[in-house]
């Protein structure tokens, strides 16, 4: 036992290191966003007020088919929540960081997918056409 603990300790804190950042999408800043690990969704910041960027995440949803579960949106932000075919929980929170960006997060499923949460943001910057 005595020797197991130094080893758990270690695991520990490489495992619950604060926040570990993966950037996906490519290089060229059309495609990239931040994966949390400690969150666990996909974030990225647009270029485009939230007026426009609410119509463009309600066509990507519809577009990759997800059914609407609930939706709210005021001046501070909002936030889609949307169920996959396979009934797994899907969360879109969007930010205003000015008059002309705004954060988008995405998670999908509990344990968050990354893979599916950058698709996602594909199908927003194409709703965009950026």
């Amino acid at each position: 036992m005595k020797r197991l603990l130094p080893l758990v300790l270690a695991l520990l804190v490489i495992f619950s290191g604060g926040c570990v950042p993966a950037t996906i999408g490519s290089g060229d800043g059309a495609g990239v966003g931040v994966f949390s690990y400690i969150t666990r969704d996909v974030q990225a910041t647009y270029h485009v007020n939230m007026e426009t960027v609410w119509p463009a995440v309600r066509q990507a949803v519809e577009q990759l088919d997800l059914t609407v579960e609930s939706e709210q949106i005021d001046a501070l932000g909002g936030v889609l929540a949307v169920k996959r075919a396979d009934g797994t929980d899907v969360n879109i929170g969007l930010k205003p960081l000015t008059e002309s960006s705004t954060r988008i997060r995405v998670r999908v499923g509990q344990l968050g997918n990354k893979t599916k949460s950058v698709l996602i943001h594909d199908a927003i910057r194409n709703a965009l056409n950026i």
